[in-house]
């Protein structure tokens, strides 16, 4: 049994949440979810304080159906959010999780990719947080501004942000913070499409990462006409059609998710050392599975 020392406030118990949610990361890409190769020891040592749902499904994922989905705990059929342009009625907002806390006496604060409605109603969002560092469209074109002479990583900023939003806190009033890693979704059309972190490059340098049995002509030639000419055949051309661009591709990717697992991990310590962690619940989560993590479980 697993207990979560929590603030007071009154006679209600309010603990803490942190949210955070990868993009188009599969289900099976950690260390706690069985992949042999993938290195993220902070997020595998989420697995092992917390719960993990094994049985999660993404009924609709698409980046804005989804996030939505999330935002407001509801399908497609019921928010009608179901292109990258519409974005939340004013009614809609006010049932969001964040819209909720808030009222309830919660600081909040977002961090990246918003993912639902057009630029300027994305950035209209920043009166409806206490802390707004959120981005339309895919969360920025790239991983790394070939502008910034430091070569920052989004992933890295995004970490930053989220130290910069716990040194703001305080403990008077209780926190929800979503953080929205645009990793490891591709940079669609550029170069290097997964660029990752260049702390990470020599990551998987020695590794061979093997490819999905379902990469397979014979099952590709069985799948209707439709399939065959869709977007997704386009995109996996790009990436995996020859055995070197695969290893890259896998390689990048996986170095991505490596560099979500660091932030995590700065995330975690930060709040140790500020005296947060018991009262504090995070959640982890991408498309395809949900990892929930309550902090107050080392040692206990």
């Amino acid at each position: 049994m697993l207990v979560l020392p929590v603030m007071s406030r009154g006679n209600i118990e309010l603990p803490n949440v942190i949210f955070i949610l990868t993009d188009d990361m599969r289900w099976n890409v950690l260390g706690s979810a069985g992949d042999p190769i993938i290195r993220t020891p902070n997020i595998d040592q989420l697995a092992a304080d917390g719960t993990t749902f094994r049985n999660c499904f993404a009924t609709t994922s698409i980046c804005t159906v989804s996030r939505a989905s999330i935002l407001l705990g509801q399908y497609e059929r019921r928010h009608g959010i179901v292109d990258f342009a519409k974005a939340f009625s004013p009614s809609q907002w006010q049932n969001s999780y964040p819209a909720l806390l808030r009222k309830a006496g919660y600081r909040t604060g977002f961090i990246g990719k918003f993912g639902v409605g057009g630029r300027k109603a994305i950035e209209a969002k920043a009166g409806d947080f206490d802390y707004w560092r959120g981005l339309s469209g895919q969360g920025g074109r790239f991983f790394i501004d070939p502008k910034d002479p430091d070569r920052v990583h989004a992933t890295a900023r995004f970490g930053d942000q989220a130290l910069e939003f716990f040194a703001e806190s305080g403990t008077e009033l209780p926190f929800c913070l979503s953080i929205s890693f645009n990793a490891p979704h591709a940079s669609d059309g550029e170069a290097r499409e997964f660029e990752p972190d260049t702390r990470d490059e020599s990551l998987y340098q020695d590794n061979v990462i093997p490819p999905s049995p379902a990469a397979n002509p014979e099952f590709f030639e069985k799948l209707p006409p439709f399939v065959q000419q869709s977007e997704g055949r386009k995109r996996w051309q790009m990436r995996f059609s020859a055995p070197a661009q695969t290893q890259q591709t896998m390689r990048d990717y996986y170095r991505l998710v490596s560099g979500i697992d660091r932030e995590v991990g700065r995330i975690r310590a930060d709040l140790e050392k500020r005296g947060m962690a018991r009262q504090t619940v995070i959640i982890f989560t991408s498309d395809c599975f949900i990892l929930s993590g309550k902090l107050n479980c080392l040692g206990n």
